[in-house]
């Protein structure tokens, strides 16, 4: 399953000046998922959670926004699978998706196939 984040802009601030918060490969932020309250949650980051929860994209002001930047970047959604702008659009949007589907022995990575 992958999971989004987003940061205040306290946060966002404080980590680029602090040089805990990187916006660069290869891990664009924390090696941990920090919860924020709602109410101070303006930014979003993509995690995967094979690992530590290790994050796969830069953060981003937008789901628009971090669906390009993954459909552009050929961020993994499973192995070494991808996804469509849309079909990493809807994932953010529903915030989790499986980690892959079979079906008739031909595998999907779940972001893929929960559209």
């Amino acid at each position: 399953m992958l999971k989004h984040l987003v940061y205040n802009a306290k946060e966002i601030k404080e980590g680029l000046r602090d040089g805990w918060l990187k916006n660069e490969p290869p891990n664009y932020g924390l090696n941990i998922m920090p919860q924020w309250p709602d109410e101070e949650r303006t930014h979003l980051q993509m995690y995967e959670n094979t690992s530590e929860g290790t994050p796969i994209s830069p953060v981003t002001a937008t789901a628009e926004e971090l669906a390009r930047w993954l459909s552009d970047n050929n961020a993994s959604s499973f192995g070494e699978m991808t996804a469509t702008y849309e079909q990493w659009l809807a994932m953010i949007h529903r915030e989790s998706a499986i980690g892959m589907v079979m079906h008739d022995g031909h595998i999907e990575n779940g972001v893929e196939s929960s559209m």
